[in-house]
């Protein structure tokens, strides 16, 4: 991997974070991006070098994306992996990915992504890795669990998906009605006899939650933040190895062999790493604005 930054280190910083006090991150410098939630900056935080002091001016050593309103993904590494970052304000239940279709990695023809996204980086890039990282924040503003899912874990090729949205549109456009050009589903122009009203059909996907997906995200619940990851092994060997030594000696971090289903074909079987940890709360590690 030749990001400075990744989400193996993101681990270990988050190992050794001690304040899981998310609206800690809610009014950060604007070079990480203000328009971000808390739990957002939280994530982002993480990929940062905690030794390194001068970060505000540093972020294009970290980042090359910090995300567009309503355009995938959340966050892109400088020459690394992209993250879409999901806050929950309950322990599970769906989650909410609205107009964006699930990713098993993302494309620079995704038709979602803006142009600034495409160009974010100094050599054009083609495909990358997502990860779907997911906290749970209680009502005290404390982060409670966090999981770090690689999309290829749970997501179908991208294709799937794209196809089964224009299947929809060509069954909507069969119907008695005018249509509007639009990037939704549709948009019906003669609803009443007038044509006074329309109707936008838009589609919002709803992600089962990961604890539901694989029964083995067990939530320790006398813990004060429990840490989850997934990811092929393919990609866990992908990272230096002098990282995956740091992370592989805690001996209250574990690293397990899993064998998952694949989500396009259930008769395949993806081997895939399954790294998890439980933290309690301590004094602030650091300071994440200086």
């Amino acid at each position: 991997m030749s990001s400075k930054t990744n989400v193996i280190s993101a681990l270990i910083n988050l190992y050794n974070c001690k304040s899981f006090k998310v609206n800690d991150y809610e009014d950060v410098d604007n070079k990480i991006n203000k328009k971000g939630t808390a739990f957002e900056n939280f994530v982002k935080k993480l990929f940062i070098d905690t030794n390194d002091n001068d970060f505000l001016n540093n972020i294009k050593d970290y980042f090359s994306h910090l995300g567009d309103q309503n355009h995938p993904p959340d966050l892109i590494l400088k020459e690394g992996d992209a993250f879409e970052i999901k806050e929950k304000k309950s322990a599970s239940g769906d989650i909410q990915l609205n107009s964006s279709f699930l990713r098993d990695t993302l494309k620079i023809d995704d038709p979602k992504l803006t142009d600034k996204c495409r160009n974010c980086e100094d050599v054009a890039w083609k495909e990358k890795d997502i990860f779907y990282v997911i906290g749970h924040v209680d009502t005290n503003k404390n982060l409670k669990s966090i999981f770090f899912v690689q999309g290829i874990c749970i997501a179908c090729p991208t294709h799937y998906y794209t196809d089964l949205f224009n299947s929809f549109k060509q069954h909507i456009y069969k119907g008695d009605f005018s249509f509007s050009e639009t990037k939704e589903l549709a948009r019906l122009n003669n609803i009443d006899p007038l044509d006074y009203t329309h109707l936008r059909v838009r589609s919002m996907f709803l992600l089962t939650h990961p604890t539901k997906i694989f029964n083995f995200f067990k939530i320790n619940k006398s813990s004060d933040l429990n840490v989850f990851c997934l990811m092929t092994n393919k990609k866990y060997s992908s990272f230096q190895k002098d990282l995956l030594q740091i992370l592989e000696k805690k001996n209250d971090i574990e690293i397990q062999d899993k064998n998952i289903t694949s989500p396009l074909n259930k008769n395949n079987i993806l081997e895939c790493k399954f790294i998890h940890f439980h933290l309690g709360s301590k004094e602030l590690a650091f300071d994440f604005n200086p």
